[in-house]
């Protein structure tokens, strides 16, 4: 159970970053974080700040609108 809950937030956390454009705050461009660097994607991402991945700290994740997902197994 807690290794599929750890899965769907990876799942989720990619889909976010793939989707950048739609966050204000990092509409156009991915900057660089000032911080250190919590979080590491990669993959066909479309922004990037990073040679072939996106990195992202403190600061960069909390300026992403707050979601819940809930989900199910049967």
């Amino acid at each position: 159970m807690k290794q599929t809950r750890c899965l769907w937030l990876f799942l989720w956390l990619t889909l976010m970053v793939a989707g950048a454009p739609a966050w204000p705050a990092l509409a156009n461009t991915l900057g660089r974080p000032s911080g250190p660097v919590l979080l590491e994607v990669a993959g066909a991402i479309d922004k990037t700040n990073a040679p072939g991945k996106a990195e992202l700290d403190l600061a960069m994740l909390e300026a992403i609108d707050a979601r819940t997902i809930e989900t199910a197994t049967r």
